[in-house]
Order: C-alpha cells, then sequence, then structure tokens
C-alpha cells in the first residue's frame, strides 16, 4: 500500500504456507509497515517479527541516528541498537553502539 505522496507505507509479503492476504489479523501474511515525517523523510519501520527501526533526521533531513529494537526470534529478548551518523554529506560514517547492559 502506498500513502498519497506514493511511498511506500504497507508491504504484505506471503508467508511459509504461501497464502497472502489484505487482513492485517492474518497472521499467515507478513507484513512490514513504513512511517515518514512532513518532509518525506523515512522515521520508521516495523518488521513482521515486531522489529522496530527508528530514524532521527534534523532540520535539514540529515540523518543523524538509527534505533533498533531487535528481538531474536521475533520474541523475547530486545536487544537496543544505536547507529549515530557523523560527517559531511560526502563522508558519512556511522558507529553501532550496543546499548545492552553488561
Amino acid at each position: 500500500m502506498y500513502d498519497v505522496m506514493n511511498r511506500l507505507v504497507v508491504r504484505a509479503d506471503q508467508g511459509a504456507d504461501g497464502t497472502l492476504s489484505s487482513s492485517f489479523s492474518d497472521p499467515s501474511t507478513l507484513f512490514t509497515f513504513h512511517g515518514y515525517d512532513s518532509r518525506g523523510n523515512q522515521t520508521n519501520v516495523i518488521d513482521p517479527k515486531q522489529n522496530t527501526t527508528i530514524m532521527v533526521s534534523d532540520g535539514a533531513s540529515r540523518q543523524l541516528q538509527t534505533q533498533q529494537n531487535l528481538r531474536a526470534g521475533g520474541s523475547g529478548e530486545v536487544i537496543f541498537v544505536v547507529s549515530r551518523h557523523t560527517g559531511n554529506a560526502r563522508s558519512r560514517r556511522s558507529r553501532p553502539k550496543d546499548n545492552r547492559p553488561s
């Protein structure tokens, strides 16, 4: 599904049994949800295993940070990973940081 700006907001993939449904309550269809801000920057993604990715941008639409909440096997302990994006438009570097308690 696409929004009025022709941006992908919901993606449906076939599950293990090969069926595909448009119903969000159908557990055999794998849905991925995408969100955007008013400037058109992608702000979040929720995958079929409920892993979330949040993209943080500044006022000039430059991505500053990516925050991921990952679940091993789709359930259980949540691992929170932050990647900070630094540098200028020509040389972007990412420094992943694992926020798990020691």
